[in-house]
C-alpha cells in the first residue's frame, strides 16, 4: 500500500524500506505528501515514486562513511532523531509552551534535513537547516506546510522571514538541546549543532520597549481605572497594576493562589512558585521567589481590599476568572495578553513594541534609574544571577536577600511613589 489519505484529505506516499537498508536511509519508511486530494492524481504520482525507490532498493549501495558511523558497538538498534526527541520529552517533561516550540522546530528540521538515524547527522545538516530557515516565512498556512521545501520558499519569497534572533535562540537552540540529550545518553559523541548560528552585524531594533511615566499615567486615567467594572475587568485592572508594581511575568501573576499572598513583619509579598496540581511550572529555577508589594498598591490602589474580598469568598486563585478561561498551549494568560494589546491600540498606544511584557521592562528601567542594585532587580524579577558567591546564604525560599531589603528597594522607586489613583466615577 503506497497511498495514505490523512486528515484534511491530502494523500501521502508511503513505502517501507528493506531492513538491510534502513541505516543507509536513516529511517524505516519513506513518507511524504503528494500534494493532492484527488485519488486518481495521487495514484499516478505514486507510480513514479514506486519505480524510483524499487530501483534504488535493488541497486543502491550503503556509503562506506555511513557504515563506519554505524559501527558504534554501544548501539545495536536503529534510533532516529525523532525517537530521541520523544525520549527527551518523556524524561524532561517540558511545559506545554516549550513543547509547542520544540514541535515546530522538530517538524521543520525533519522536513528540511530528514528524520535520520541520530548518528548520521553532520554539521552540514545543521548549516543547511539554518540556511533554509533564513528563507522561511514567518506565517504559513497549514496547507502550505504540506508543500515541498523548495515550493514553500518560492511561493513565499516576498513574505516576511523568520528573524535571525528567533532562528538562533529558538530553532537552532532547541535542536541543539536534543543532540545534547543524545550525547548524555551515549547515542552520539559530538553535537553537530555546536557553534552553528547566524552572525549578524546589524544592530537589532528593540523588540520590546518600556512604558514612559507619561504613558503609564495616561493608562491609569482611562475608563478601565476610572469607571466601575465587572469582575472580569477588575481582574484585568489588577493584573496591569501588579505587573507594573512587581515587574513579574504575566503567567506568574495570573497563576497566583490566594495562599501565595503573604506578609512578613507587616511587609506584604507574593510568593511566586510552581503549582503541580495546576500543571504550573516556572520558567527557570530563579523564578521561584517572594516579591514585596508596594504599600501604595495595597492601600491607595486597592489590591489589599481585593485580596481581603478573595479570602472572605474562599477563592483558590487571586484571579479566578483568568484561571477558568480557555488555555492556549498550556497558558492561562493568552486571552488577556491579546486583549491587552487591543486595549493599548484602542487608547492610542499603538507602538507594536509595547505590550504587557513592557511593564516588566518598565519596572527594570525605573529600578535602574533610581539606583537599585542590578542584582536586587534580578532577584525581584526572577532573573538568574550568574555568580557562585550568590548561591551562598540563601534563605529557605531560595533568596539571597531578605524581604526587608527587597521591600526597601521597591519603595525606593520614585515613579511608583508618584503614581496616584484616579477618582472612580460611579
Amino acid at each position: 500500500m503506497y497511498l495514505q489519505r490523512r486528515q484534511g484529505g491530502v494523500y501521502y506516499f508511503r513505502m517501507a524500506i528493506p531492513t538491510r537498508l534502513t541505516a543507509a536511509y536513516g529511517r524505516k519508511e519513506i513518507v511524504f505528501s503528494l500534494g493532492t486530494k484527488d485519488k486518481a492524481d495521487a495514484r499516478l504520482k505514486s507510480l513514479e515514486y514506486v519505480q524510483k525507490y524499487m530501483i534504488e532498493f535493488q541497486t543502491g549501495k550503503i556509503d562506506d562513511t555511513i557504515v563506519e558511523k554505524l559501527k558504534n558497538p554501544t548501539i545495536k538498534k536503529y534510533i532516529s532523531f525523532h525517537d530521541v526527541y520523544e525520549k527527551y520529552l518523556n524524561e524532561r517533561k517540558p511545559s506545554q509552551t516549550s513543547i509547542h516550540s520544540f514541535t515546530t522546530s522538530v517538524e521543520r528540521f525533519e522536513k528540511i534535513v530528514g528524520n535520520k538515524d541520530i548518528r548520521l547527522y553532520s554539521k552540514k545538516d545543521i548549516i543547511h537547516y539554518k540556511d533554509v530557515l533564513l528563507q522561511y516565512p514567518v506565517n504559513i498556512s497549514e496547507k502550505d506546510k504540506l508543500l515541498p521545501i523548495e515550493e514553500i520558499i518560492q511561493k513565499h519569497k516576498n513574505s516576511r522571514k523568520i528573524s535571525i534572533k528567533t532562528i538562533n535562540n529558538s530553532y537552532i537552540t532547541l535542536i541543539k538541546a536534543i543532540f545534547s540529550y543524545a550525547i548524555t545518553n551515549d547515542y552520539i559523541k559530538d553535537n553537530p549543532a555546536d557553534n552553528v548560528k547566524i552572525v549578524s552585524h546589524e544592530q537589532p531594533e528593540p523588540k520590546r520597549l518600556p512604558f514612559s511615566l507619561n504613558q503609564i499615567q495616561y493608562m491609569l486615567t482611562t475608563d478601565l481605572f476610572t469607571k466601575l467594572q465587572d469582575e472580569k475587568f477588575i481582574e484585568y485592572r489588577f493584573l496591569i497594576l501588579l505587573g507594573l508594581f512587581t515587574g513579574a511575568r504575566l503567567e506568574e501573576l495570573g497563576r497566583l493562589h490566594m495562599a501565595d499572598v503573604g506578609e512578613e513583619d507587616h511587609m506584604p509579598f507574593i510568593f511566586i512558585r510552581p503549582h503541580g496540581e495546576d500543571s504550573h511550572r516556572l520558567k527557570t529555577p530563579s523564578a521561584r521567589r517572594r516579591v514585596p508589594l508596594h504599600p501604595a498598591l495595597m492601600g491607595d490602589w486597592g489590591f489589599g481590599e481585593f485580596i481581603a474580598t478573595g479570602r472572605a469568598e474562599r477563592r483558590k486563585f487571586v484571579f479566578p476568572i483568568i484561571n477558568t478561561s480557555r488555555q492556549i498551549r498550556g497558558s492561562i494568560s493568552s486571552q488577556f495578553s491579546k486583549w491587552f494589546a487591543r486595549w493599548l491600540t484602542k487608547i492610542g498606544l499603538d507602538d507594536r513594541r509595547l505590550c504587557y511584557h513592557s511593564l516588566r521592562h518598565t519596572f527594570k528601567a525605573w529600578g535602574r534609574s533610581n539606583g537599585v542594585e542590578l542584582s536586587i532587580l534580578d532577584v525581584l524579577q526572577g532573573h538568574s544571577v550568574k555568580s557562585v558567591a550568590f548561591d551562598y546564604g540563601r534563605d529557605e525560599y531560595g533568596s539571597p536577600y531578605s524581604v526587608k531589603t527587597l521591600y526597601d528597594a521597591v519603595c525606593k522607586i520614585d515613579e511608583l511613589n508618584r503614581l496616584k489613583p484616579p477618582v472612580v466615577h460611579r
